[in-house]
């Protein structure tokens, strides 16, 4: 028996042949998620991102630093303006001696002071009120203004002191002037308590120092000097008294801590002082006198010998001298009562 030889494929299959190989050639679309997990996709073009840094961000930025720099250097003009000023008001240095021994507070800052410039129309017969509104009291000579300065017009003709003093209304406090023109007996006066009882410092200008005095029932006892000290003409000085303690500052150091209570309570008066023939040529200006300081701003506590004398004051006590050491070698002289 003859078996049926197998026939060829019908032209109907042969054409699904064909369709199927050309579906499959085709590229299949893979979705963007996919194509990070699939090796096999095609990478895409991905259009940049906007840039967040743009123009009008970058001027913000710059008008905020400038105006952080503009602020800054604003609070450090101000604190330098008051640092100046505070520098700049004489009233309120302080200073240590030689040997960098101050001790004490920094009261007189804050103490109330009676100031005078002196700045108004020249007189010959009198200082009037100063600009902080004290009246000057001429206690011996005649005083006058000329040229914004305090100076002697007529000299006392009674004998050679001449003092003019402002009440401050307290025993404790400073005074302090410029010494516009300086002389022989140029000096201020303090613990004022009338014409016969006060204290008082004098220039001595071939020496180089001032003589500290003490006038008790019209006599004056030289409780000594202040040693060799290096000023010039336009100095300022100042004394500060606060209880029995009596500092005298030379442009604004302590120069020289005296102990004495006379007066400490009694006299109120501070102002300025001349004596002798040379005085009539001397000029005081930018006077300042704190009121009621409740402790000393510095003290000398300074190497050599500490003198005690006698002291026969309504209050009682001693004087003790502290000294400095001179600052400009040899010995320290001492001129003759007033």
């Amino acid at each position: 028996m003859t078996e049926p030889t197998p026939s060829s494929p019908s032209a109907p299959s042969n054409a699904l042949a064909v369709e199927g190989a050309l579906v499959a050639a085709r590229p299949i679309p893979i979705p963007a998620s996919a194509g990070a997990s699939n090796p096999m996709a095609v990478p895409t073009a991905v259009a940049p991102a906007p840039d967040d840094w743009d123009d009008a961000d970058s001027i913000l930025s710059w008008k905020l630093l400038i105006a952080i720099a503009v602020v800054l250097a604003i609070v450090g003009v101000g604190a330098m303006v008051m640092v100046n000023g505070r520098k700049a008001d004489p009233a309120t240095t302080t200073g240590s001696g030689p040997d960098k021994g101050g001790t004490g507070g920094a009261s007189s800052q804050d103490a109330p002071a009676a100031r005078d410039s002196f700045e108004r129309p020249d007189s010959s017969s009198g200082l009037g009120k100063s600009v902080t509104g004290e009246d000057w009291e001429m206690v011996a000579g005649t005083w006058g203004i000329g040229g914004n300065q305090a100076y002697i017009s007529a000299a006392n003709d009674k004998g050679p002191r001449n003092i003019a003093v402002v009440d401050l209304g307290a025993g404790d406090g400073s005074v302090q002037a410029k010494a516009a023109k300086l002389t022989d007996g140029w000096g201020l006066v303090f613990r004022y308590r009338g014409p016969n009882a006060f204290w008082a410092i004098t220039a001595v200008l071939p020496t180089k120092t001032f003589n500290v005095w003490k006038f008790e029932n019209g006599k004056a006892e030289n409780v000594g000097n202040i040693g060799l000290v290096k000023y010039e003409e336009g100095a300022t000085v100042k004394v500060e008294f606060v209880g029995p303690s009596i500092t005298v500052f030379v442009n604004g150091t302590a120069i020289r801590t005296i102990n004495d209570s006379y007066l400490q309570s009694q006299g109120q008066g501070a102002g300025l002082y001349g004596d002798g023939k040379k005085v009539v040529d001397a000029r005081w200006s930018e006077f300042v006198a704190r009121k009621g300081l409740t402790a000393p701003s510095v003290t000398v506590v300074s190497k050599g010998p500490t003198t005690t004398k006698p002291k026969a004051g309504t209050e009682g006590g001693s004087t003790t001298v502290i000294p400095t050491q001179p600052t400009g070698g040899g010995s320290s002289t001492t001129s003759a009562a007033p």
